[in-house]
């Protein structure tokens, strides 16, 4: 690289951030520079997740679309470029006069970490404040919305479930995505639904739908508007003022018949029966006998609907009479732009049509879509809704598809043209279906391209966000409690240093209380931050263990921790709370509460021995739990010694509070109930008072009718009988079988199920394929009917619960109460847990695929084979784990397996193991292996596994990729102390593959990480506290792979290292404050010791020369010309000065021939080129000299603009220089111009899309590479200027980026400890390469320039550590054949040379 630069920064005297040595001198590779600012939000708590996106392997580049390039004129405008103005670009910075390296969250005043630090929404979060609206949680997920007329398309729709949509799910599943394919139209006919709620169904769920992610539309609408229902309710002035005008005395029985006045609606309305009231038959299981009952309702809904369209006006018929379509169209599209692009119109026209063909068409025809046809108001209709489509959609979203005409139907086996005409709609519309989606995942990239750095895990992010959505949820229905408040209240400000237990009996409104008081703390004591945990209401608040690392977590963040200590609180979360608490003070309080301590899964830990008995000054601790459990007796008689104080009961609601909640929730559903029922609702509260009941109750309530009295109406009077009521309602359109089969599968999928898999799972089981209520038509469906599942979703929405998982929407129940009654249930009606567990076994490892029903021949056996639409799940979908099958399958398997089998295939399979770190997280994997200990507590090869996971789990959670580099640097010592082969058999065969691994990873040369304690040993640390060195910078040697410089500002050393050996070579104290190397030749180093440049020969370990003159204290830049001169800034900073090597005198100045201060100073690795930024004038100029001629070349400006020059690099051969630049009196994110140094002109120029904080060149490799704010990492083509790839994986903003000498491999870092891990990366695949993250700070880090060695130093270690890229090769097999350097003699020698300065 051949320089040392950095920036003038205007407030260098006020950061807190300390400055990074920089790339070595004498390398012939690359340049690269850092930023000292990074990005500022939250140091202490970076988020430390990978993000997978659609198209890219966890830690992957993006190959976007090619519209998406964001340089097709990669010149375009920026003025006209004189070659007079630009600002400076710069060099790595030299370090300050500290051996400390700043990896904490930066201070406020008080010591505490800044929270102001973090982003606004971030901030409340962390602090508790649960302000609307909550921050968005990313979902990966897509759903699939298909409107079209049930009978018109019938035949299309089912060749889009055959053709279209197997295709789309797994082409989404490939990209990390799920595809929510949701057709209500399909499988029956909504126009028979016993209490006529097809129409709300619909519309719920498009707006579920969209507020969970993306939504698509397909409208399919032809010539023919399906008819409208029924009016579920018509108000009663309407429905009085219309049946006065009709005159048929029949046909207004037939309304008075089918319509009932309810005074319980607000406003007062007329209500449409039941169907099953009149038709009782319609709820019998006979086929045969429902479809007369059908036939009759049919018949006379015509009859109605015929009566409505006489009578009422065109307003009237507006407002009743709209078809499902035209609101589905409405709700999804018409109501809100954004949704326009996403959507597509298909029509199908007939050709070859007569004016006889159209009255011969079917009486069937005729009579399903009568209104269409016969019906003026609805044909206007017709032209209207097509109208707006036409308005909202472009000629690009409409699809016209025409075919031959035949008795008005589509017969594709019959007819070979419709055969043509399906294929050809099912490849078009799937073509416009795919780009789409591509649209769509290049929106959220977008999106996510401008989102802030977090400042703490994704993954703690979203857990937050859920929390405060359960926590806004309860405070809805809250009502009362004032003295229990008041109690809350005292606790909180008093100076008790005790915990406090809410305790009551299940449903008592525990949960509800602790969501109140977690929110008026902020009125109480406005400056303590609150964690609040609601225990499993998350994937990660299952166990004991995960709500209390994820409440470490959060405490590191807001007091400043690294997240990673909170990774230690899986086996010793005492000593993790105990820092934190540590930390608490009276500038800021700390409050917790944790709700239902007992409700963690059975294979969580129940001890609870991390709960101290005496609390901290300044923390307060809230835990709620119910009577009756083992826990609350624990908590009593054990932890708490009986303290009275230490305990609040949670009674049941008063009258007056009961009452109050019943008639909030009739509010929101603008319902009210008559006295009489209000009367009995008061009987009901004397017998059960629960809050939890009171409101099952109420929302029970919104559905009585005005004339149903006390005798009318039966009501259970505890929370499980109305549970069991609402269940039970559902099995008038399902059967109790299927409803008890799909409740189960939610009961026992470990963290619930999508709706994709509910109806996957139950369409490969024929039984409930054949028996589904409400078919039309005599054969079974080959695909659950979506309707069913939606209606019965609806219908239990009070008891379900929908939580994110890996990015996917997965639908549980919301407490154990209710998961309790469901199993009740499904024992009822004869469904075991067994048969549910062995279904999703059946799903996850695709047995469905190899259905064949034995009983068939093989030809029905392929016809039945041809109705599965059931997406596979394999464990990758190419390169994505599949995490659905990763996280379900063991958990079922070890309930039905035996342990041997669990053991072989999931335990200590590599593979598996290698998917499921890198897919889910390590504490998923030690849960299962808590499930399998349960079974099998002496395994001592499984605790050894538990062992390594729980030690790597920081690590792991960041990035599975580095799984094996994990478990060699841990068994490393261990393997090498093990004689017997036979002992640990199965941990040594991962071990083996971790030494040859499969898959590129970086290897440790010796042991650098903490290995799990085994009971025979004694307890080994890596680190090396109390000798510890601490290492400020690495330098590689010129032309020399495989030694490595070392420079301690703290000890004044520098050390030569044999970076295979890791071992010292030399070593030479007394170098007064070292800040900087640069390699003059072999032996010469030319050290900046403060301010002054010094000579030293490494071989000798000798003090040669001290140039003469002193360096800017501020600005001390430099950079080597050739092996005689340097040029260096001049202490005023206003010229250049090149020096001697050899005297050591100043020989030439370099002036631009007035006054300038120069902020920056870059050289390339051929010393030919130097660039240095001036910060005189205005924009900064940048200023390029030829130092073989001692002349400037040019004065580069940009008007309206500056350069950033710390963010600034040369390409080795001094070609190029890249720079950071902003627009001045803009807050637009900055940008990055290429300059030809050949030529002075600008060569690029490229505008991401977030500000960049660190920037490399390589001219061999072709390409420029910058960190962003955002944490991504953007490759630019210096040949054509495009993008190639976003590199995403890194939890924190880069702030290093060193490429090798072929441009080929980069490997990145962020110094500042927010993000600890390092990334390789390639360069020409756009993939991660290789992933590690060390036990501590990393201090410093270089990269070989022949791409196959990593060195860095970590805080608290002695050595430094090497690490090698393996990839089915073993670490002896990457060593490099090393060079002895110098005189062997003085190998190892130790030199002190402060008496000879």
């Amino acid at each position: 690289m051949g320089n040392s630069c950095s920036s003038g920064q205007k407030k260098k005297d006020k950061e807190k951030t300390q400055s990074k040595v920089g790339s070595p001198l004498g390398s012939k590779r690359r340049s690269s520079a850092q930023s000292t600012e990074s990005i500022p939000y939250g140091k202490g708590s970076p988020p430390t997740t990978r993000v997978n996106d659609w198209g890219t392997v966890p830690s992957e580049a993006t190959n976007l679309p090619p519209r998406y390039d964001a340089n097709q004129s990669q010149l375009e405008e920026v003025s006209e470029v004189s070659t007079q103005d630009l600002d400076t670009p710069q060099s790595p910075p030299v370090p300050k006069l500290s051996s400390t390296i700043q990896t904490t969250v930066e201070k406020d005043g008080s010591g505490l970490s800044d929270l102001l630090k973090f982003p606004e929404a971030v901030r409340s979060l962390l602090l508790g404040r649960f302000e609307e609206p909550l921050p968005p949680c990313s979902v990966r997920q897509i759903s699939l919305y298909f409107s079209a007329d049930y009978n018109d398309t019938q035949v299309e729709r089912s060749a889009f479930m055959e053709s279209i949509y197997p295709d789309l799910r797994l082409r989404c599943a490939e990209n990390d995505y799920e595809l929510n394919v949701v057709d209500l139209h399909l499988g029956l006919n909504g126009d028979c639904l016993d209490d006529h709620s097809f129409k709300e169904v619909c519309l719920d769920t498009i707006r579920e739908l969209r507020g969970r992610g993306q939504l698509i539309t397909v409208v399919f609408l032809n010539e023919i508007l399906d008819t409208p229902l029924l009016p579920r309710e018509i108000l009663a002035t309407d429905f009085e003022s219309f049946k006065s005008n009709i005159e048929s005395e029949e046909k207004k029985q037939l309304f008075e018949k089918w319509y009932f006045l309810d005074e319980n609606a607000n406003p007062l309305s007329y209500i449409l029966c039941p169907i099953s009231e009149h038709l009782p038959c319609l709820l019998e299981e006979l086929q045969d006998t429902r479809l007369e009952a059908i036939n009759e309702w049919r018949k006379e809904s015509k009859e109605m609907l015929e009566t409505l369209y006489a009578v009422l006006g065109e307003e009237e018929k507006s407002k009743y009479l709209t078809t499902i379509l035209e609101d589905e169209l409405k709700t999804a599209i018409f109501d809100d732009p954004s949704m326009n692009k996403h959507c597509l119109w298909l029509q199908r026209r007939f050709t070859h049509r007569s004016k006889t063909d159209d009255s011969t068409a079917s009486d069937e025809s005729q009579n399903k879509s009568f209104s269409a046809r016969l019906d003026e108001s609805t044909a206007l209709k017709l032209r209207s809704v097509k109208m707006h489509l036409e308005e909202h959609l472009s000629d690009s979203q409409k699809l016209i598809f025409r075919v031959k005409w035949h008795d008005g139907t589509i017969d594709p086996v019959a007819v070979p043209e419709h055969a043509e005409y399906l294929n050809e709609l099912c490849t078009t519309v799937k073509e416009e279906l795919c780009k789409i989606i591509d649209g769509l995942n290049e929106e959220l990239i977008m999106e996510e391209s401008h989102q802030l750095y977090k400042g703490i895990e994704n993954q703690l992010y979203t857990e937050l966000v859920q929390q405060a959505a359960t926590c806004k949820a309860l405070l809805s229905s809250f009502v009362g409690r004032q003295e229990l408040l008041a109690e809350l209240r005292n606790y909180i400000i008093s100076d008790s240093n005790h915990p406090v237990i809410i305790h009551g009996p299940a449903g008592c409104g525990k949960t509800a209380l602790v969501a109140q008081a977690s929110q008026l703390c902020s009125d109480w004591l406005p400056i303590a931050p609150v964690i609040v945990r609601f225990v499993g209401v998350t994937s990660e608040s299952k166990t004991l263990e995960q709500v209390l690392r994820s409440i470490c977590e959060q405490g590191c963040a807001l007091f400043g921790e690294h997240p990673f200590l909170a990774s230690k609180s899986g086996w010793e979360p005492n000593q993790v709370l105990e820092v934190i608490m540590d930390k608490v003070s009276s500038h800021r309080p700390l409050i917790i509460f944790i709700d239902g301590i007992d409700q963690v899964d059975s294979f969580s830990s129940k001890d609870l021995q991390w709960l101290p008995a005496e609390l901290p000054k300044h923390v307060k601790l809230i835990l709620s739990v119910r009577d009756e459990t083992d826990e609350f007796q624990e908590l009593k008689e054990n932890l708490l010694n009986e303290k009275e104080e230490s305990f609040l009961l949670v009674p049941g609601l008063t009258q007056e509070e009961g009452l109050s909640l019943v008639e909030e929730v009739l509010q929101k559903k603008d319902r009210k109930i008559t006295d009489s029922q209000r009367q009995l609702i008061q009987e009901c509260f004397e017998k059960c008072n629960f809050p939890l009941y009171a409101e099952l109750l109420a929302h029970q309530s919104s559905e009585w009718e005005s004339d149903q009295g006390p005798d009318d109406i039966v009501i259970k009077h505890t929370s499980e009988g109305v549970f069991m009521d609402s269940v039970t309602e559902i099995e008038k359109c399902l059967s109790a079988a299927a409803l008890g089969f799909i409740l189960g599968l939610l009961v026992t999928a470990k963290h619930g199920l999508s709706d994709a898999e509910v109806l996957d799972i139950v369409s490969s089981e024929e039984s409930f394929l054949d028996h589904s209520f409400l078919i039309s038509n005599a054969s079974a469906p080959s695909y659950f009917p979506y309707l069913l599942w939606y209606q019965t979703k609806k219908k239990l929405s009070l008891f379900l619960k929908t939580s994110i998982v890996g990015g996917k929407c997965l639908i549980s129940w919301k407490n154990n109460m209710f998961r309790s009654l469901c199993k009740r249930y499904c024992n009822h009606v004869g469904v075991t847990t067994n048969s549910l567990t062995v279904a999703l076994i059946n799903y996850f490892q695709e047995k469905h695929k190899n259905y064949k029903n034995k009983s068939e021949s093989s030809e029905e056996g392929a016809e039945k084979m041809s109705q599965k639409f059931v997406l596979d799940q394999p464990l990758l979908y190419k390169f994505h784990p599949n995490r659905r099958k990763i996280d379900e399958l063991p958990f079922h398997c070890l309930q039905h397996f035996e342990d041997s089998w669990v053991r072989e295939h999931f335990l200590f399979n590599v593979e598996w193991l290698q998917s499921k770190l890198q897919g889910s997280d390590p504490y998923q994997v030690l849960e299962d292996i808590a499930i399998y200990q349960s079974h099998s507590p002496t395994d001592e090869e499984v605790l050894l596994l538990q062992k390594i996971i729980q030690l790597s789990s920081y690590a792991l959670r960041y990035d599975g990729l580095q799984f094996l580099s994990q478990v060699y640097g841990r068994l490393l010592p261990i393997m090498a102390t093990i004689t017997d082969n036979s002992q640990f058999s199965s941990i040594r065969t991962i071990f083996h593959t971790a030494c040859w691994p499969p898959t590129p990873s970086l290897l440790p040369l010796m042991p650098c990480l903490q290995p799990p304690h085994l009971e025979h040993q004694q307890s080994q640390d890596t680190g090396d506290k109390n000798t510890a060195r601490s290492f400020c910078g690495l330098y590689w040697l010129k032309d020399d792979f495989t030694h490595i410089l070392s420079l301690s500002t703290e000890s004044e050393e520098i050390i030569l290292w044999n970076i295979y050996e890791q071992t010292p070579v030399r070593t030479i104290k007394g170098v007064s404050q070292p800040r900087n190397i640069q390699m003059v030749d072999a032996y010469r180093a030319l050290v900046l010791c403060n301010r002054e440049l010094k000579v030293y020969d490494l071989n000798e370990g000798k003090f040669l020369k001290k140039l003469k003159g002193v360096m800017n204290q501020k600005m001390a830049y430099f950079g080597l010309h050739n092996e005689n001169y340097v040029v260096a800034l001049s202490r005023n900073r206003m010229y250049l000065n090149m020096m001697n090597l050899e005297t050591g005198d100043l020989e030439t100045t370099f002036k631009v021939g007035e006054d300038r201060f120069l902020n920056s100073l870059l050289v390339s690795a051929s010393g030919r080129i130097c660039v240095c930024g001036d910060e005189t004038q205005k924009p900064f100029p940048l200023l390029v000299w030829d130092l073989a001629s001692r002349k400037l070349m040019y004065d580069l400006r940009i008007p309206h603009h500056e350069f950033v020059t710390r963010l600034s690099a040369i390409s080795s051969d001094g070609h190029y220089v890249a720079i950071v630049c902003r627009e001045l009196n803009d807050s637009s994110p900055n940008f990055i111009i290429v300059y030809d140094l050949q030529s002075g002109t600008l060569f690029k120029k490229w505008k991401p899309e977030s500000s960049s904080c660190s920037i490399a060149i390589s001219s061999q490799g072709g390409c420029v590479v910058n960190g962003l704010e955002n944490t991504w990492i953007l490759v630019w083509d210096l040949a054509t200027g495009g993008r190639r790839f976003i590199l995403r994986g890194h939890s924190a903003p880069v702030d290093n980026i060193k490429i090798d000498e072929s441009g080929t491999r980069c490997l990145t870092f962020d110094l500042s400890g927010k993000d600890r891990s390092i990334r390789l990366w390639d360069l020409a695949k756009g993939i991660c390469l290789a992933v590690f993250t060390p036990d501590q700070a990393i201090s410093c880090c270089e990269f070989s320039s022949d791409g196959r060695a990593v060195v860095m130093g970590l805080e608290g270690k002695d050595g430094l550590v090497t690490l090698l890229l393996c990839h089915r090769s073993t670490i002896e097999e990457e060593k490099r054949k090393v060079m002895e350097f110098g005189d062997p003699e003085n190998k190892g020698k130790i030199f002190d040379v402060s008496e000879e300065q």
